[in-house]
């Protein structure tokens, strides 16, 4: 999302008796430790990069992202020594969802910054049903799956730090001409303050 901004609802699993607080969300995550899973927004916090190629940017919108994110996956190694790769996923689609829970089911995760959205803008009786259910499909459930995944996860490794990045538009009670990425936006900060 162009106005993303951090939800301050913060998922957060408290750390096992062994841990010294290395997961605690005001702190630096220290480049020593195991990598940090980011999927959607590129960040030097990430090491997965899922980018949405979709109807809205085609294909070429998606490679110039996955390049992008290729880039600062080697800068990540060089500057940092932390392993990092890019997996690109339309998260639109349950396959590639579910091709990027399998991928990851083996990993540690320590650190996901759940990102990936977009939006349509128009008269509600205007704008292109498919392009919305497109956009829920996202900005819902994709964001809800990968959620609940990592969330498990984190569970059984008894510590880890999501962040689900809604928008600005998620705290607001209306959106003229964008009421369903406002509504899709509310979903999100929903479920994270409830969870």
């Amino acid at each position: 999302d162009a106005d993303a901004v951090p939800d301050p609802a913060l998922q957060q699993i408290p750390a096992g008796p062994d841990s010294q607080d290395a997961h605690h969300p005001d702190r630096e995550p220290d480049a020593s430790q195991h990598a940090n899973d980011h999927q959607g927004h590129p960040g030097p916090a990430g090491e997965l990069g899922a980018v949405q190629e979709g109807e809205e940017g085609g294909e070429g919108l998606g490679k110039h992202f996955k390049d992008r994110l290729d880039a600062l996956a080697e800068e990540l190694q060089n500057r940092y020594h932390v392993p990092c790769r890019v997996l690109p996923a339309d998260l639109e689609r349950d396959v590639d969802c579910e091709a990027l829970c399998t991928v990851l089911a083996a990993e540690r995760i320590d650190l996901f910054i759940n990102n990936a959205g977009f939006g349509t803008c128009g008269c509600f009786l205007d704008t292109d049903p498919e392009k919305e259910l497109s956009m829920l499909r996202v900005n819902i459930l994709a964001m809800h799956r990968l959620f609940k995944f990592v969330l498990k996860k984190m569970d059984r490794q008894g510590s880890g730090t999501i962040l689900n990045v809604a928008s600005s538009a998620g705290l607001l009670p209306a959106g003229p001409f964008m009421a369903g990425y406002y509504a899709s936006k509310a979903y999100v900060v929903s479920l994270t303050r409830g969870v």
